[in-house]
């Protein structure tokens, strides 16, 4: 991948989670300013337009295997996931009993059950919407696995019978409240190998990426082409439930979808024309060694700002009129998540290594012939 284009990737992967994480500060009232976030969610598209121009890069150029692919979706989701929901358990269970009123004490019932549907990412499937605890933003990687899923039927599977087969099996079990965002993440896909079939490079690409970004910007402070539309969808639902065959299917959010296109066409635009706009200046290593650092802690900033942010915020009695309380929450909830960082998300080659072996057992439990039919 091209090192300029790689650099915006990680700018903007950083930048989205550090918007999630500033819309959920001030959503839960921990600071007193008058100012709100509204574009949390197209942070979150972002997310998934990333992934799928990072996903279509390392299938093409990296893991040329089913296997390969595999092991590395699962070691690095769970890398992050596991720590995240055991973090969220331990950190809500003491938090709790400190200021009950912090928490919805819905999402804190059938707990066992939360977090096996969640480590399983069926915890969105069809009409589900299971919140493990305090951990609103895991809703989103629940999404991105079965993409992964989605993705490595159509690319690794060897008969166009069995990519057909198992992209409807993935579809069936998914639903139709990710399915509809999965444009979202073919988009990225899509960028990807458009990028390799035609060189964006010129003074004329780099002013396309100056509007994509301009673009973005307008949409997420005045409007959305997409606006009447969507309030159109939005009146065929009630509470965020649409008819198909007669059978009430939740979408909640994801009504919103034709904005969600619109905007990652733009962020697909931008990522796209990045190369050409960058090569106008000269590279400043310090700033790149930041980016990839800051980038290198982003899965971690997304998935456990929001336990880190209730557990301090119950444990200190933070006060949201102090400048003071306000800086050492934050600095608090950044030292903790770096640490978490360090000791957690970086241990992706031992995950790797735990899901090769359970593997390897199963495979002597099943002859090598159908394994290697399956595969």
């Amino acid at each position: 991948m091209e090192k300029s284009t790689s650099i915006y990737l990680d700018a903007s992967r950083f930048l989205a989670a550090l918007v999630v994480f500033i819309f959920h500060f001030i959503a839960l009232d921990l600071i007193t300013i008058d100012f709100k976030i509204t574009f949390a969610r197209e942070a979150v598209m972002i997310f998934f337009v990333l992934s799928g121009y990072v996903i279509a890069f390392v299938s093409a150029q990296k893991e040329r295997t089913f296997k390969v692919y595999i092991f590395n979706r699962l070691s690095r989701l769970y890398s992050v996931v596991i720590p995240a929901l055991l973090l969220t358990v331990v950190l809500d269970s003491i938090a709790i009993n400190l200021a009950p009123e912090l928490y919805d004490q819905r999402t804190h019932e059938s707990i066992i059950e939360r977090l096996m549907i969640s480590v399983l990412f069926l915890n969105q499937i069809w009409n589900l919407t299971v919140m493990p605890l305090s951990n609103g933003p895991f809703w989103s990687i629940s999404f991105e696995f079965w993409y992964y899923l989605i993705f490595a039927a159509a690319f690794y599977l060897p008969t166009l019978k069995q990519k057909c087969i198992w992209i409807t099996v993935f579809l069936l079990i998914s639903g139709p409240k990710i399915i509809v965002l999965l444009p979202c993440w073919l988009i990225g896909v899509f960028a990807y190998q458009l990028g390799t079939k035609w060189s964006m490079i010129g003074k004329k690409y780099a002013l396309l990426f100056l509007c994509s970004l301009v673009a973005m910007l307008l949409v997420v402070n005045i409007g959305n082409p997409m606006d009447e539309l969507v309030t159109f969808v939005h009146g065929l639902a009630q509470e965020g439930y649409l008819k198909i065959f007669n059978v009430a299917v939740f979408f909640g959010q994801e009504l919103n979808f034709l904005n969600d296109y619109f905007f990652c066409l733009l962020f697909a635009t931008s990522i796209l024309t990045a190369k050409a706009f960058f090569s106008l200046f000269k590279e400043s290593k310090g700033l790149t060694h930041l980016i990839r650092y800051l980038a290198s802690h982003t899965f971690s900033l997304y998935l456990y700002h929001v336990p880190l942010i209730l557990f301090f915020q119950a444990v200190l009695k933070h006060e949201p009129d102090s400048l003071i309380s306000v800086i050492i929450l934050i600095l608090l909830i950044f030292l903790s998540i770096g640490i978490l960082a360090k000791y957690k998300e970086h241990k992706k080659p031992l995950y790797y290594a735990v899901i090769e072996k359970v593997y390897n057992r199963c495979a002597l439990a099943i002859p090598q012939r159908q394994i290697n039919k399956d595969i």
